[in-house]
C-alpha cells in the first residue's frame, strides 16, 4: 500500500483509474499525493469498501472490475 506522499509502479495505475470513473483529474504521474488520497477515498466510500485512502491491488483489481 503506498501512503500519501510516496510513489509506486501501482500508483500512477490507479490514477489513471481514477480519471476515467471521473473522481479525479489529474496526470498519472504515480505520486500518491493528497488530491490522490482524496479520490482514492471518494472511490472507496462510493463503492463501500473501507475508506482508508491507500492504494493496493486488491482496490486497483475492484476499479478495473
Amino acid at each position: 500500500m503506498a501512503p500519501a506522499g510516496t510513489t509506486d509502479d501501482l500508483v500512477p495505475r490507479v490514477q489513471q483509474e481514477l480519471n476515467v470513473s471521473g473522481y479525479a483529474s489529474c496526470t498519472p504521474d504515480g505520486v500518491y499525493g493528497p488530491q490522490a488520497a482524496s479520490a482514492v477515498r471518494a472511490y472507496q466510500i462510493n463503492n463501500g469498501r473501507e475508506a482508508d485512502g491507500r492504494v493496493s491491488v486488491a482496490l486497483y483489481d475492484h476499479m478495473r472490475a
